[in-house]
C-alpha cells in the first residue's frame, strides 16, 4: 500500500493515520509454518517542523517450528516502529531513514522491513528447550535418551587422572 503524503509534507504539525494488513509472501522464514493472522499495523505519520516521523504498532500471530526440537507452537510478534521519513532521495542509503517516492511512501515495505529486522534469529518453543538428541533423535524435552556419552578422546588423560589419581606418562 502506498500512502500519499502530499497533504502533510509541507504542513508542519499535520499528520496522517493509517491501518493496513501485510501480505505474507515476502515474510517467508523457515521457522514460520503459517500465519494464523497476517501482520496488521496501525500508526501515524507526522510532520514535526518539516521532519516526517512514522510511529506504528505491528502485530502478527503465527504457527512456528522450533529450531531446536522441531515442535510446532503458537507464537506472536508485537513490534513498535519508530522511523524517520525523508522527502529527499539520498545517495548513502541510511537504513534508518525511509525515502519517499515522489509524494508516496510504500508503507508495506517499511512494515515488512521492521518485521524482518525484529524477527528472532532463533525461534524456540520455550527458552529452555533442550532440543533433540544428536545420536538417536529423541526429544529431550519429553524425556532422556538411551545413548551412551562418548568421551572426547582429547580428554582421555584427564579421565584416567580422575579414575586413578595419578598422572599417566
Amino acid at each position: 500500500m502506498k500512502l500519499n503524503l502530499r497533504e502533510i509534507i509541507d504542513m508542519p504539525g499535520s499528520g496522517m493515520h493509517f491501518e493496513c494488513r501485510l501480505g505474507t509472501d515476502r515474510l517467508d522464514f523457515p521457522s514460520i509454518d503459517r500465519f494464523v493472522s497476517p501482520p496488521a499495523a496501525a500508526g501515524e505519520i507526522k510532520n514535526k517542523a518539516g521532519m516526517l516521523t512514522l510511529k506504528a504498532w505491528l502485530s502478527a500471530r503465527m504457527i512456528c517450528v522450533c529450531d531446536r526440537c522441531g515442535r510446532k507452537f503458537d507464537n506472536a510478534a508485537e513490534i513498535d516502529i519508530d522511523a524517520a521519513v525523508s522527502a529527499e532521495r539520498r545517495e548513502n542509503d541510511d537504513p534508518d531513514i525511509y525515502s519517499l517516492d515522489g509524494d508516496f511512501l510504500d508503507i508495506d515495505s517499511v512494515l515488512e522491513t521492521a518485521f524482518i529486522l525484529n524477527y528472532d534469529a532463533k525461534c524456540l518453543c520455550r527458552e529452555d528447550c533442550a532440543g533433540l538428541c544428536g545420536g538417536c533423535g529423541v526429544d529431550l524435552n519429553t524425556g532422556s535418551c538411551e545413548c551412551k556419552v562418548i568421551p572426547d578422546p582429547r580428554f582421555a588423560v584427564l579421565a584416567r587422572l580422575s579414575e586413578t589419581g595419578e598422572i599417566p606418562e
